[in-house]
């Protein structure tokens, strides 16, 4: 899985291969593997060989760890470094392991309303909102709705235009429409 991220050194390709690592790539050198470690370019805190899925919300880089609830998020704007850690799990009431996580914009832009999106395997979706997942003033859970239950993999869900479509047992649903007919 994989994902484009910008830092001020550059555009990066960042990569996991679940079982096999994190790596990034850039014009300059190419593939580069981050194992775990204390060292510059390394990761701290976790082994990325456990990482399963990547995605990025609010400019952090977070990592799902395979078969846990759990995510591993790196600072603000850097590709490697000591990671923190985060437990969904105990917030699915379906239970599963976290299967997916994203970004909804909800406003068609990256301003301050973007939420992370984050989906069981069992079909309990997450909003969360806020900056800092390691400050409970600053990262809140915003909503919970069961979906269904979603495809084995990663790939069931994508951003669609200010959207985001998912697949489960349910069929193709739409975040927003969902929200609301399930807020009805």
């Amino acid at each position: 899985y994989w994902l484009n991220f910008v830092t001020a050194a550059g555009n990066f390709l960042c990569v996991v291969f679940p079982g096999g690592g994190y790596y990034t790539y850039d014009d300059t050198n190419g593939w580069v593997d981050h194992p775990a470690g204390n060292a510059v370019g390394e990761i701290s805190g976790a082994d990325p060989a456990t990482f399963g899925f990547i995605y990025s919300w609010k400019n952090r880089i977070f990592f799902i760890e395979t078969g846990t609830g759990t995510v591993h998020y790196l600072p603000v704007n850097t590709l490697t470094g000591p990671v923190d850690g985060f437990e969904f799990g105990p917030m699915f009431p379906h239970g599963g392991e976290m299967a997916f996580g994203g970004t909804w914009t909800v406003d068609s832009g990256s301003g301050l309303n973007d939420m992370m999106v984050v989906i069981s395997s069992e079909g309990d979706l997450l909003l969360h909102e806020g900056t800092d997942p390691n400050d409970a003033s600053t990262f809140a859970l915003n909503g919970r709705w069961y979906v269904g239950h979603v495809p084995d993999g990663r790939r069931f869900a994508t951003p669609y235009g200010a959207d985001m479509a998912l697949v489960s047992e349910r069929g193709l649903l739409f975040l927003q429409a969902l929200l609301i007919v399930l807020a009805a």
